[in-house]
């Protein structure tokens, strides 16, 4: 962390979420042991010679996402919309009707053009098993499921970039939740984010 350090102190409190972590001598400090794609509080507070202490400067930031590469890897949205997923739409929710636990996300049909995307999935190069499966449900007792799977070889959440269309289909309601695959194929050893989309 950066920030600008007052000329009369004799040094700066850093805290991490409340706990002191450490003290700087200067305007720079490395805080370790931190999760990567997760939310922390950070605050600041300089002593002075005499001992007084300034007002803490506080912020709120989140460390880098990494990628998945420790498999079998599952995503049951437990905890909320996890920070490392792309849900570029407010038409994606949660809700309480799920396949396993508590929760599972939810795509209105609006959400054509603004897809649930991956983190960024290190797929192996000698796994001949290897599978990314999403369990689907329709709504309602009657409704039809419709939706596109799309692979970006760029590893990339830009939708103009590299995608590639995996899957288009439509599944009829069957009252629960169903599975659907897609196999690793061409893109053993590579690095990319699978784009979900509900369609009309």
């Amino acid at each position: 962390v950066s920030f600008d350090y007052a000329e009369n102190a004799v040094g700066a409190l850093v805290y991490v979420d409340g706990e002191l972590r450490g003290t700087a001598t200067s305007g720079s400090y490395t805080v370790t042991g931190l999760e990567p794609g997760t939310n922390y509080g950070l605050a600041v507070r300089h002593v002075c010679a005499d001992g007084d202490t300034s007002d803490m400067a506080t912020l709120q930031f989140m460390t880098e996402c990494v990628s998945i590469s420790e498999f079998p890897y599952f995503m049951g949205f437990e905890d909320g919309k996890p920070n490392c997923w792309t849900f570029e739409s407010q038409y994606l929710s949660l809700t309480t009707s799920s396949h396993s636990g508590a929760q599972a996300c939810y795509m209105g049909s609006n959400t054509s053009a603004f897809p649930l995307i991956t983190p960024v999935i290190d797929v192996p190069a000698d796994a001949s098993n290897f599978r990314f499966e999403v369990w689907v449900a329709a709504s309602g007792t009657s409704d039809t499921v419709k939706f596109k799977l799309y692979v970006s070889t760029t590893a990339s959440t830009d939708l103009e970039e590299g995608l590639d269309e995996v899957l288009d289909t439509a599944l009829t309601a069957t009252g629960g939740y169903v599975p659907v695959y897609i196999s690793r194929g061409p893109y053993a050893g590579q690095s990319v984010t699978i784009a979900l989309f509900s369609r009309s």
